[in-house]
């Protein structure tokens, strides 16, 4: 064999094993970047389980605190902002016509017990909304009512708390 040729394989066998190292390093950093996806991915799901537990809880927490008339700690769930919202029969109402509403519900009733079920939360970035069927057993004097309610609540981040900004009850037939 000439030396050309044998140059020409030479370089020839060089090119293949540079290509061979450099496909290889891309193989390694684009399974990298998958398993990095997944693994965000992942976080993001666990974090988003995370967020629904909590809203949960706020909402269960809510409920039973009704139980034993505690209105400063339902109070400090919701959000003190013009931004805040609750859909009261045809009208709405604002945060402080909301806490009126139910500082009144809660001084003319006593809230025996209650039960959530249905329960879902949807978690988008800083906000969930939280949708459910509540049954509430209060009593007044010698009058008792049950309430069964479909209720959609929807919560924001602020200031690394999950606050009420919306809410919605509305009767379940």
């Amino acid at each position: 064999m000439k030396t050309s040729t044998l140059i020409k394989i030479f370089l020839l066998a060089l090119i293949l094993i540079v290509f061979a190292v450099l496909f290889n390093l891309q193989v390694k950093n684009w399974n990298e970047a998958r398993v990095a996806a997944m693994e965000e991915q992942m976080m993001v799901y666990k974090t988003d389980q995370t967020v629904e537990s909590m809203i949960k809880d706020i909402a269960n927490n809510y409920f039973q605190d009704g139980t034993l008339n505690k209105i400063e700690e339902m109070d400090a769930i919701h959000l003190n902002s013009p931004k805040f919202s609750r859909v009261e029969g045809s009208g709405i109402l604002s945060y402080q016509e909301d806490r009126n509403l139910e500082r009144q519900f809660y001084s003319d009733r006593k809230l025996l017990s209650y039960n959530i079920s249905n329960h879902k939360v949807d978690v988008f970035d800083d906000m969930a909304i939280s949708s459910f069927h509540v049954d509430l057993n209060t009593v007044s004097g010698n009058d008792t009512l049950e309430i069964n309610a479909k209720a959609t609540i929807v919560f924001i981040e602020y200031d690394r708390d999950w606050k009420v900004v919306h809410k919605h009850f509305s009767p379940r037939g």
